[in-house]
């Protein structure tokens, strides 16, 4: 919130499926609140988005036109457009829910105490930690998407999934213009798009370091 008065543009990035959205709606909500001119644009019409695309500044043409006293105006922009804003941008990645949050979204907020004592010191014991294990393996099963953790039912959450795998990959692919089904690209993607992200293995060997860096 306290970045918004700053001049740089706020990109929150992450996932899809991670609470964009959500959270921009919070922000525009939040500076509502404080008496800001406020408004919110969406480029999911892709007529806005590639007019936008092809002139930035005819962005401001969507804008309702403010009258009476001059003032710092607010722009809410949900969905993407290609211009880099190079040098004139900060960036927020929004990723998926961690443990913690994932407790307090199954209405465990209790735990989270007694989780963080166990952390500070791995010597000490809780009559909770059974209960916490079974949430931690379902946390680890089902991930923390957000959508996903509000699921109730086992099938609900696999079938959410599910829906989201299969669009994030169709629109993902089809986005990053690849036709081809070449692994390499396809991981490429899938880093690029907050998916997976790729370890190197721990070797010492020389001959797969050489190998490695090429």
């Amino acid at each position: 919130m306290q970045h918004c008065d700053k001049k740089q543009f706020t990109i929150i990035t992450g996932a899809r499926k991670t609470g964009k959205t959500t959270l921009l709606k919070e922000l525009e909500k939040h500076l509502r609140v404080q008496g800001k001119e406020v408004h919110y644009l969406t480029f999911e019409n892709r007529t806005v988005l590639a007019e936008v695309d092809q002139h930035p500044d005819s962005l401001f043409r969507f804008i309702p036109a403010i009258s009476g006293i001059k003032m710092k105006t607010y722009i809410c922009i949900d969905e993407k457009f290609t211009d880099s804003l190079a040098g004139r941008k900060d960036i927020f990645n929004l990723s998926t829910l961690n443990f913690e949050e994932y407790l307090i979204f199954n209405k465990r907020e209790s735990l989270v105490p007694e989780l963080k004592r166990i952390r500070s010191d791995p010597e000490n014991l809780s009559i909770n930690m059974p209960e916490l294990r079974i949430l931690f393996d379902e946390y680890l099963f089902y991930g923390g998407y957000p959508g996903v953790v509000l699921e109730k039912k086992p099938e609900h959450k696999i079938g959410r999934l599910e829906e989201m795998r299969d669009s994030f990959l169709k629109r993902d692919m089809l986005e990053s213009s690849v036709r081809d089904e070449i692994i390499k690209e396809y991981i490429a993607i899938l880093q690029k798009c907050f998916h997976v992200e790729l370890l190197s293995p721990y070797h010492s060997n020389p001959w797969w370091q050489t190998v490695a860096s090429l």
